[in-house]
């Protein structure tokens, strides 16, 4: 279940991309970038606070592209 209330203690989370059902989002408490699954737009369903610059999360998700056969892609 999402947890809607870490945010709000500071205005917020903010979603920078969106990949699939994945989304990458910046957590200004732990000021970091985070990657969560969602299933309902505009709710993170699960908080990280991993204080990881924007390069760590995007070049997880490009290597998930490569395990993706060709076909689909």
């Amino acid at each position: 279940m999402a947890r809607k209330s870490f945010g709000d203690e500071s205005g917020g989370f903010w979603v920078v991309a969106l990949f699939g059902n994945q989304i990458i989002y910046y957590n200004d408490i732990e000021e970091g970038f985070n990657i969560s699954s969602f299933e309902i737009y505009g709710v993170i369903d699960q908080y990280d606070c991993n204080q990881s610059e924007l390069t760590a999360p995007i070049n997880y998700l490009v290597s998930q592209l490569s395990q993706i056969p060709d076909e689909i892609i």
